[in-house]
């Protein structure tokens, strides 16, 4: 405890950067332990969303250890992903990274839960407004051909557009943030290489990359 308050006052970037780039072993291990413990919270938030995807069922209650656990592999996904030259501002929060990482675990979680249980389990879901229904009455009455896709479909959703602001926000270089807004704009190829001097085979590079980053944050590869 006395190791984590040590570094109560150090700032996201002060703390990341030394742990990316400091070789004393015990002391990375120091800080990359709070600053895990830094975030044990927003870990909490995930596990409650998750919790409340499955309406608190006693099966997700059985893997509430695992989720934790797993939660640590996560957050060092995320570290990995940090790359410092890409961190522009003082107040940059490692939160961003983090919270990708969850969603990814947490959506995997789910979805292993639903197709494992979903017809011995009775778990609902919303169908219209206020009224919800059994996922495996969907499925016997012939609602939805999938009741999983049907639930995953607004998450995935939701899942997007949370990827665009994080990549727009946080990953993309100035480049890419350009070619995208263009590109929403409607404007082809053509004119987007033209107006920012790049050639058709780098546009098209980097727009499959982006389109590869935002189908994996919304789980649709």
């Amino acid at each position: 405890m006395v190791v984590e308050a040590s570094y109560v006052h150090v700032s996201d970037v002060d703390l990341v950067t030394n742990i990316k780039t400091n070789r004393n072993a015990v002391e990375v291990q120091a800080m990359t332990h709070a600053l895990y413990m830094r975030y044990m919270n927003f870990i909490h938030k995930h596990w409650h969303a998750l919790s409340r995807q499955l309406n608190d069922s006693y099966l997700v209650q059985d893997i509430k250890d695992d989720f934790y656990s797993e939660s640590y592999v996560s957050f060092s996904k995320a570290l990995a992903a940090v790359s410092l030259d890409k961190i522009k501002d003082e107040k940059w929060k490692f939160l961003g990274y983090l919270g990708f990482y969850l969603s990814n675990q947490r959506n995997a979680f789910a979805k292993r839960l639903i197709k494992k249980y979903n017809v011995e389990t009775p778990i609902e879901i919303p169908v219209d407004g206020d009224h919800n229904r059994y996922l495996t009455d969907i499925v016997e009455h012939g609602t939805v051909s999938s009741a999983e896709d049907t639930f995953f479909k607004e998450e995935e959703q939701r899942r997007f557009w949370d990827g665009l602001a994080y990549y727009k926000g946080q990953v993309w270089s100035d480049i890419e943030r350009r070619i995208f807004t263009l590109r929403e704009q409607g404007k082809s190829i053509k004119s987007i290489c033209t107006d920012l001097q790049i050639s058709p085979g780098k546009c098209g590079k980097l727009l499959g990359r982006m389109g590869r980053q935002l189908k994996e944050h919304a789980g649709l590869n």
